[in-house]
């Protein structure tokens, strides 16, 4: 009992460590790379609706897609955020950054298994292991800080890859001492990981073959996993048979697989490329990485260690299984530049980097020229630290001030606005996403769900709320026939139709054109703007990518939104901005996401 307090203090301690490190390093000397966009917020809207009524059923109202289950959950964390610290922006953001840095201390533990597994026990080996893969995560890629703070939910990928790096961890530690009922309870938290977390299938994989690799031998345990995994997955299969899904989102899946496919090679490469940000040192260093830990596993197979009468897993395998497994699924649906599906390839990559890094040093240290094992750690670290140097780091707290203090922009409720929509009869078939069939589908089913997703939006508890709820109505049109008849739905008052006009312009990718189906002048003006702001945030983004800095005042005339809340807050930011610094595009944010935003954005500098 007392072996287990001291483990159980020694990791919160380690991951406390873990969290105000990278806080640190992401939030103040990289700050430059924390995002504040639209998809973030609507997790405060979660947050204040549930603090103010409770939680509205069925829980698909919280599921922005059909595959994103974890959002609900989400927004029971936001919530408890919010409670804490008040409604502010780095209270939204903080529930992911404690997710992502237990991520980083499960890495830690699953390096520990696997240099236990290859017996390096020297002191000043598992140092520099451990080093650096600290440095790994705290200086990470671009596109990995970038991610790492961006709250979207468990259901996404930075978040649910950190999950899985924590299952993975347990189970390479524990696996073999478990019992039936303990192999049980892992699977069932497998299927509930899976259940929110698309991405957890190809860890399923990895561990279902470790399974039955033990089946001859412990036969109970593969009957225990597979009864687990399937109490485990209930949620998913009645989510997967529900009227409201397609096969619980996985045929939505299935379609950008199939899209996205066509752009092999280039856009894998471009992936891979991006995550690495461009340097070759980086690429390199990861390709010995991966060749050492197949030698390795390919070397373990023939000597496996046997525990209890079951062979022992093989953590590195394992490690190199997830690996391979999702730069496979990447070079399916890669899409090319930064690329939120590359993000389950880091944790299992940095691990791997870090065992070279140990193995490295063990090696160096028997060479009598290298002179001590303090040497040979320097000798290891440095070029690690070459490799994964930061751009350009400075102290400035202004990000976290600005955070903290931003109180509008940290909630609003479009997406409930989309599944409420999406919750009615006749909503749009994602069956028929991409085919000529979807238009008239969408157009004769509108008609009959809009009156009951207005009268759900007039429900939440604030006025703004509602205004962005009503808003996401109309962005739901982007998915089906992507246009009105000239007007907003006769339901709604003045100040709803405006807000139902803006949100009709967000996501246009800088397509003015959509505005003009509004007959008023007035709410065309007002889907104008939105299309504007949007595409100022996205430039933001890129400017703050490439460059480090944020981008400048605008001087064209920015009109403010019909309504507060996050878009006002945005506005508000960039008129407060000096005007010195112009928008930057790099590669890595593709002219077919950015659309003719560079054109819109370029006109007002």
């Amino acid at each position: 009992m007392k072996a287990s307090i001291r483990t159980s203090a020694y990791a919160l301690l380690e991951f406390s460590a873990l969290a105000l490190l990278l806080f640190v390093v992401r939030f103040i000397l990289r700050g430059h790379l924390v995002p504040q966009l639209d998809e973030e917020c609507a997790l405060g809207g979660v947050a204040v609706d549930v603090l103010a009524r409770g939680i509205r059923f069925p829980l698909a109202m919280y599921a922005p897609n059909d595959y994103e289950n974890g959002f609900f959950y989400s927004g029971l964390l936001t919530a408890g955020s919010f409670a804490a610290l008040g409604q502010r922006a780095l209270a939204l953001k903080l529930p992911t950054h404690l997710i992502v840095s237990a991520g980083a201390a499960a890495a830690l533990w699953l390096l520990r298994s696997c240099l236990d597994e290859l017996r390096l026990r020297a002191r000043w080996a598992r140092a520099t292991a451990i080093a650096v893969l600290v440095i790994a995560f705290a200086f990470s890629p671009r596109e990995i800080a970038l991610f790492s703070t961006y709250a979207v939910g468990i259901g996404s990928h930075a978040e649910g890859s950190a999950i899985d790096m924590a299952l993975l961890a347990v189970f390479a530690r524990r696996r073999a001492d478990w019992a039936a009922p303990g192999i049980a309870a892992f699977w069932v938290l497998l299927g509930l990981a899976l259940h929110v977390n698309k991405g957890t299938l190809v860890l399923v994989g990895v561990l279902a073959l470790v399974e039955l690799g033990r089946m001859r031998s412990a036969p109970r345990g593969a009957s225990a996993a597979l009864l687990g995994f399937l109490i485990g997955s209930v949620p998913e299969l009645i989510r997967m048979t529900g009227a409201d899904a397609v096969m619980g989102g996985w045929g939505t899946i299935t379609a950008k697989l199939a899209r996205h496919g066509r752009d092999f090679p280039a856009a894998f490469v471009s992936d891979v490329l991006t995550l690495a940000d461009y340097r070759p040192e980086l690429l390199a260093v990861w390709t010995l990485a991966i060749g050492l830990a197949t030698a390795l596993t390919l070397r373990s197979s023939r000597r496996r260690a046997i525990r209890g009468g079951a062979a022992v897993p093989s953590a590195i395998g394992m490690t190199l299984g997830v690996l391979v497994l999702h730069l496979a699924g990447l070079a399916i649906i890669a899409q090319g530049g930064v690329d939120y599906y590359a993000l389950h390839t880091y944790p299992p990559l940095a691990v791997l980097t870090a065992l070279l890094a140990g193995w490295s040093d063990a090696a160096l240290a028997k060479i009598r020229s290298v002179g001590s094992a303090r040497a040979a750690a320097a000798l290891i670290i440095g070029p690690m630290l070459v490799a994964y140097r930061p751009e350009a780091p400075r102290a400035d707290f202004g990000v976290v001030s600005a955070l903290w203090n931003e109180r509008g922009g940290a909630a609003c409720s479009w997406r409930f606005g989309e599944t409420f929509v999406r919750l009615q009869a006749g909503a749009v078939d994602y069956s028929l996403l991409g085919t000529a069939a979807l238009p008239e589908h969408d157009r004769r089913a509108q008609a009959t769900r809009v009156l009951r997703a207005v009268a759900l939006c007039r429900s939440l508890s604030e006025t703004v709320q509602a205004l962005d709820c009503i808003g996401g109505i109309a962005r739901e049109l982007q998915y089906g026939s992507g246009r009105i008849d000239g007007e907003p739905p006769a339901e709604l008052n003045s100040g709803e139709r405006r807000a139902y006009a803006f949100y009709y312009g967000v996501r246009r990718d800088g397509d003015l054109m959509p505005c003009d189906d509004f007959h008023e002048a007035a709410l065309r003006n007002d889907c104008r703007t939105a299309v504007r702001i949007d595409c100022f945030v996205r430039a933001d983004v890129t400017t703050r990518f490439a460059s480090g800095r944020s981008l400048g005042r605008p001087r064209c005339n920015l009109p403010p939104p019909p309504m507060d809340g996050y878009w006002a807050a945005r506005r508000l930011d960039l008129l407060s901005r000096p005007t010195r610094n112009a928008p930057e595009f790099p590669p890595e944010f593709s002219d077919k996401a950015l659309g003719a935003c560079k054109a819109v954005v370029a006109a007002c500098y």
